[in-house]
C-alpha cells in the first residue's frame, strides 16, 4: 500500500531525528545552552534558526532533551484544552497550581509559568578576585544562593568591562552542569550581568561559577547552594 503524504512525512521526520540523536555526541556538554533556554526553544511555535537552535540540532544530548521538552509541552497543551472544554476559570487556576504549567500569551505562544517562576537573586562578586584554573580564590566569605530558578544578577568584580559574557556552573568534581551567556552593563558604578539560571536540580553544597568575556580565560568563583 502506498504511503499517504502524512505517513511519508512522519517517516522522514523520524529518520532525521534519529540521525541527529546519534551523529553529534557531546559528552562534555560543550556550549550547551542549559535547561531554561532549551525549554524556551522547545516552546516556540515556529523554527527560529538562532544560535540556540543551531546548537541543539548539532548536539545529540541537547536534541534528546529538546524532544522530551516538546512532548511534555504537547501533553500539557492537551490537558489544558480538556480543561477549557470542561470550562471554569477556577479549574484552570487549580491546574496551574497543581500541574506546574499553563499556557498564556497574547500571540498564542506557550510559556512555562508555575514550575519556572524565576526568583530575583544577586551574586555580589564586586570584591572577589576569582581564579584561573585550580588556584585558590581570595574571598573572605563564600556567597550563598538558593536552589531555585533564579533571575540572577551578578555584580562583577570592580573594574570589569561591560559587554557580552559567558557563564557556567561547575560542581565539586569539575563537571560543567550548565552554561549560558548574557550582556553586562554598568549600573550605579557596578558592572552587572543578568544570568538566568535554574539551580533547582542541583544538590546543596559548594560549586563554582565560571565567567569569561569574549575569548579570555575562564575565571572561577566559589558559590554555595542551599
Amino acid at each position: 500500500m502506498d504511503e499517504t503524504p502524512e505517513q511519508k512525512y512522519n517517516r522522514l521526520a523520524a529518520a532525521v531525528q534519529q540521525t541527529i540523536l546519534s551523529s553529534f555526541p557531546n559528552p562534555e556538554r560543550v556550549g550547551c545552552p542549559g535547561d531554561v533556554r532549551l525549554r524556551e526553544v522547545a516552546a516556540r511555535r515556529a523554527i527560529v534558526e538562532d544560535d540556540d537552535w543551531q546548537h541543539i540540532t548539532h548536539c545529540s544530548p541537547c536534541y534528546a532533551e529538546f524532544l522530551g521538552a516538546k512532548e511534555e509541552i504537547r501533553q500539557i497543551g492537551r490537558r489544558e484544552r480538556t480543561l477549557r472544554l470542561i470550562g471554569g476559570v477556577s479549574l484552570l487556576v487549580l491546574f496551574a497550581a497543581i500541574g506546574g504549567y499553563r499556557y498564556w500569551s497574547e500571540s498564542g505562544v506557550p510559556r512555562e509559568v508555575a514550575s519556572l517562576a524565576f526568583e530575583p537573586a544577586t551574586l555580589n562578586l564586586r570584591d572577589s578576585s576569582g581564579t584561573r584554573g585550580d588556584g585558590k580564590v581570595f574571598q573572605e566569605e563564600i556567597p550563598v544562593l538558593p536552589r531555585r530558578p533564579l533571575e540572577l544578577t551578578i555584580i562583577l568584580p570592580f573594574g570589569s568591562e561591560p559587554g557580552g559574557y559567558q557563564f557556567e556552573w561547575i560542581d565539586a568534581r569539575g563537571q560543567v552542569l550548565m552554561t549560558g551567556s548574557g550582556s553586562a552593563s554598568i549600573r550605579n558604578g557596578d558592572t552587572s550581568l543578568e544570568a538566568r539560571s535554574n539551580t533547582s536540580a542541583f544538590g546543596p553544597g559548594d560549586y563554582k561559577i565560571g565567567l569569561r568575556q569574549g575569548s579570555f580565560a575562564w575565571v572561577l568563583y566559589p558559590v554555595r547552594l542551599r
